[in-house]
């Protein structure tokens, strides 16, 4: 009985961890400049997010799926290695401070330093 719980705990806890996200590949592509994404597009915004707490390409991928949700966000590329997090937005649709909570929400500590936010007018 004791190895049957253990096994059943031992699958759980793995599980979970596989869901957690980290560790995992990911979908998203590889890291572009903020100059790539404000050239997609003129009559978007850029904003560059400090986001603290990711440290695997699936803690990116968790979140530009969190800011991907926000309508308006045209592109969305998270970087571990740069604890930042650019994304190209349509100003009339999302703003910076819904896109911060977005991500803080999701588990990560995100903030919009002053000098970034108007990055790309």
């Amino acid at each position: 009985m004791l190895k049957k719980t253990l096994t059943l705990s031992f699958a759980i806890l793995f599980s979970a961890v596989l869901l957690s996200g980290c560790g995992g590949k990911s979908d998203v592509p590889a890291t572009k400049s903020a100059k790539d994404l404000q050239d997609a597009s003129t009559a978007t915004k850029l904003v560059t997010l400090d986001v603290q707490g990711m440290t695997c390409s699936g803690c990116e991928y968790n979140v530009t799926s969190a800011l991907k949700k926000i309508d308006g966000v045209k592109e969305v590329n998270a970087s571990s290695e740069n604890a930042a997090t650019v994304v190209r937005y349509d100003p009339t649709l999302a703003n910076v401070e819904e896109m911060v909570a977005a991500v803080n929400q999701s588990g990560y500590k995100a903030s919009a330093p002053a000098q970034k936010k108007n990055e790309g007018e």
